[in-house]
């Protein structure tokens, strides 16, 4: 049996990068299932499916393996294989549990031979016997995993959100979320859109507060939405960044710096909502992130954009602009439905680490901002200590600046600061939060 290069080979290596490095999990998923590897698309289905799915019930597959196993540490090459079998196991019904253990034996005497005995002993004993964890299992039953997250994050949210909302978000991230798209006005309509979908009988539903995003379940056999996004008719985009980009409220020929722009999502919307007529200046830190950001741009028909490669934190110009976004690095913890590796990735020391950051380039960013122009501060994150702490600290110490809350955004998005922040309970909205800071002086 050649296993190299199959499937779950290609699951296998993700996973092992996964563990032995700090890329993110997209990126790897990316890397292994570009086109050189001519992967059928029931194939690389099948690679991101698993892939995600380890990742996303990890702590649920260690809580298996450990159970069993006298060894306290398991090398990542074992580990790898035994996520693979354990997660067909338990989580892939269409799999017959003897396949998954059988071809995971054939895949360890190539990559792990010294192994293979103690992965089929794990393996055998979770056959019948193992502990599933989905976003309708009893509360005892997640707590035995810390319902999936490190136990400071969970402390952390309990601390900022209380115990029920907290229980609320952890078990609905259980849940593998579904697309939201975004009609591109600057090359087509919302009714061609429609029309495509509805022929190809793509269930979708419009959002009811933004009406250019649809949430459709997930991407079709005939790659008819991958050929739209291809095309720059649509964009892969969650409507909480849509609701940023409103409280902008740009007016035609403003101009507007995007900081930390790169892919471009939310530049392309300004660009959208404004029909090209606004003077718009990205930046970014990384080259080959702002050639994305380009490409995109250009793919979407935006235009009236000017490039800049550098640093938002130490960026400088003789130039004030009527409003700066920054779309600041962060946690991305209210997008962790989507990308759970997240909350493998992100450590205290990281968190504080984005604090200091994002504090920084609001610090420098607001000597740009001209005198009754607006400064938006964002992140996808859902920590208190990334969004409303930052911005008390920053008002604390630039008495020219307030905190402007006449916008129109959903009541339930307001918080009690006068920012917006969206918490992903019961909606497929990603955590977001944005506030508008009005310089006076």
């Amino acid at each position: 049996m050649i296993l190299n290069n199959t499937p779950r080979d290609i699951i296998f290596r993700i996973t092992l990068k996964f563990l032995e490095s700090d890329i993110s999990l997209k990126l790897i998923i990316d890397y292994y299932t570009c086109k050189k590897n001519n992967f059928t698309k029931r194939d690389i289905s099948f690679i991101n499916n698993v892939s995600k799915g380890i990742i996303r019930f990890k702590s649920v597959l260690d809580y298996n393996i450990f159970k069993h196993s006298k060894q306290k540490t398991i090398d990542n090459k074992t580990l790898s294989l035994l996520y693979l079998g354990l997660y067909q196991i338990i989580y892939c019904d269409s799999i017959p549990n003897y396949a998954s253990v059988n071809t995971t034996i054939e895949l360890a005497k190539i990559k792990s031979k010294k192994s293979k005995s103690f992965i089929n002993a794990i393996l055998r004993k979770n056959d019948k016997n193992f502990l599933k964890i989905d976003s309708n299992s009893s509360y005892d039953k997640l707590k035995k995993i810390s319902f999936g997250y490190r136990k400071w994050q969970v402390n952390k949210l309990t601390k900022d959100y209380g115990i029920d909302k907290t229980r609320q978000f952890l078990i609905q991230n259980l849940n593998i979320p579904k697309i939201w798209i975004r009609i591109n006005t600057l090359k087509t309509t919302k009714e061609n859109i429609e029309e495509i979908l509805i022929t190809n009988k793509i269930d979708y539903k419009v959002d009811k507060f933004l009406e250019y995003f649809l949430l459709i379940e997930k991407f079709d056999r005939k790659n008819i939405i991958k050929k739209l996004i291809e095309k720059g008719l649509i964009y892969i985009q969650n409507p909480s960044s849509g609701h940023v980009v409103n409280i902008l409220d740009i007016k035609p020929k403003m101009s507007v710096l995007d900081a930390c722009s790169a892919p471009g999502g939310k530049a392309s919307l300004i660009s959208q909502i404004t029909k090209n007529n606004v003077e718009l200046t990205c930046i970014d830190n990384n080259e080959s992130r702002l050639l994305t950001l380009k490409n995109n741009l250009s793919k979407m028909n935006c235009k009236n954009i000017s490039f800049i490669n550098c640093d938002s934190s130490t960026f400088s110009s003789e130039k004030l602009y009527d409003i700066i976004l920054i779309d600041a690095p962060c946690s991305s913890f209210g997008t962790v439905k989507k990308n759970p590796d997240i909350k493998w990735r992100l450590t205290e020391k990281k968190l504080k680490n984005n604090i200091e950051t994002q504090f920084k380039i609001l610090n420098n960013l607001k000597k740009y901002v001209k005198i009754n122009g607006y400064l938006i501060y964002s992140t996808c994150s859902i920590f208190n200590d990334e969004n409303e702490n930052n911005i008390i600290k920053f008002l604390n110490e630039n008495g020219n600046f307030n905190l402007s809350k006449d916008y129109k955004i959903p009541s339930n998005f307001k918080t009690d600061l006068g920012a917006m922040k969206i918490f992903p309970i019961d909606n497929e909205y990603e955590g977001m939060f944005a506030s508008r800071l009005k310089r006076y002086d």
